[in-house]
Formats: C-alpha cells, sequence, structure tokens
C-alpha cells in the first residue's frame, strides 16, 4: 500500500503527463491548422504559429511544477539521487533550461522565422530548406558558444555566414532578407541563451499559475 503511494507521483510523470502533452499538442496544432485553411494568409499563419508555440509551452510548465525535488516519491528521489552525479553541477531547472533552450532554437525558431518571411515573399523548397538548415546549424553554435562564455567566438559565426553570402549580398533584397533573417536567428538565439542564465521554471510557473 505504502509503495503505491510513493508511485503514485511517479505514474503521473511517466505516464498522465505525456498523455496529455501529446493531446493538447494534436489538439493545438489542429486548430491552428483549421485556422489557417479558413484564413490562408501570412499573417493570419505567422499569429497562429506564435499563439500556438506560446500555448504550448503550458504543459511544459506543469511538469516541471510535478517533479520539483521537494514532492518527488521515494522512487523520484532515488532517480534523483542517480541523476544528480551525471548532471551535477547542474540543477533540475536548469537542465530543463538548457534542454528547452536547444529544442526552441532548432525547430520552433526555423518554423518562427519561416512564417515570418512568408508574410513577405515566398522561396523555392529548395532554398527554404538550406535556410533553415543553415539558421539552426547558426543558432546552435550561438547557444553553445554563449553558454561556454565565448561571447567573442559568436562574433565569428556572423562573419563567417557574411563571407559565404558575400557575391549574393551585392543585391539590396538578399541582404535586406539576409540581415533580416540573421538578426531574428540571433535574437532567438540570445533570448534563449538568456533565459538558461537568468530565469527559473519553477519560478515563472508559480508566478502564472
Amino acid at each position: 500500500m505504502m509503495l503505491a503511494t510513493l508511485l503514485i507521483g511517479d505514474i503521473i510523470i511517466i505516464i498522465i503527463f505525456p498523455i496529455l502533452f501529446f493531446v493538447s499538442h494534436g489538439l493545438i496544432n489542429l486548430g491552428r491548422r483549421t485556422l489557417e485553411k479558413k484564413f490562408p494568409s501570412g499573417k493570419v499563419r505567422f499569429v497562429g504559429f506564435v499563439i500556438g508555440q506560446a500555448l504550448h509551452v503550458l504543459p511544459v510548465f506543469m511538469l516541471t511544477e510535478s517533479i520539483s525535488p521537494s514532492d518527488s516519491s521515494r522512487l523520484g528521489e532515488i532517480l534523483y539521487e542517480a541523476l544528480a552525479g551525471a548532471l551535477a553541477p547542474l540543477s533540475v531547472d536548469y537542465f530543463l533550461r538548457i534542454l528547452l533552450a536547444y529544442v526552441v532554437v532548432l525547430s520552433p525558431a526555423s518554423v518562427f522565422i519561416k512564417h515570418f518571411f512568408v508574410m513577405f515573399s515566398e522561396k523555392s523548397a529548395e532554398e527554404e530548406d538550406t535556410a533553415v538548415l543553415i539558421g539552426k546549424l547558426e543558432r546552435l553554435l550561438i547557444l553553445t558558444l554563449g553558454l561556454m562564455g565565448l561571447y567573442t567566438a559568436i562574433a565569428l559565426v556572423f562573419i563567417a555566414k557574411t563571407i559565404a553570402l558575400f557575391k549574393q549580398l551585392a543585391e539590396r533584397r538578399v541582404a535586406e532578407r539576409y540581415l533580416v533573417g540573421t538578426l531574428l536567428s540571433f535574437l532567438i538565439a540570445i533570448l534563449s541563451l538568456v533565459f538558461v542564465n537568468y530565469a527559473s521554471i519553477f519560478a515563472l510557473f508559480n508566478e502564472f499559475m
């Protein structure tokens, strides 16, 4: 009986929250796609994406609150202690912030920038795929260098990208698109870095809930 009681918290974390997360994820995406079909404009798609991503964050906050060390069952404490050595000196909160930051700078950031540019112009699928890959690598480098404290090295990422596209930048439209895309990419990576260094997932959850 006691063992069953101790495992309740872990069952909620391991089973119930993943189910709720995937269900809410599907419902949010379904609602967004329905809205995009009804209003097929670039601006509506962009706004719908931003709102959808904000809603996706809520289950994450709920999960992090549930795995607070103070509320862990005995099994949760054992798992936490087992992982502590591997993750030291990272706290659970800091580890989750790093994990969330890397997730954000990959797919969500790429889709955000893609929807942003859809409002102004269209590109071929091949060009779009290449730009998405470059953007992902760029943000991963910026976030990783920032976490390592190598802030001056971040400038090298911008310089290398500029040199690689030097000839294409002679055209004004390409140069403007490059500048806007690069600044958006840098902004997302830097905001993710600020979030990791100065925010607290547990504190944010308590603040809004």
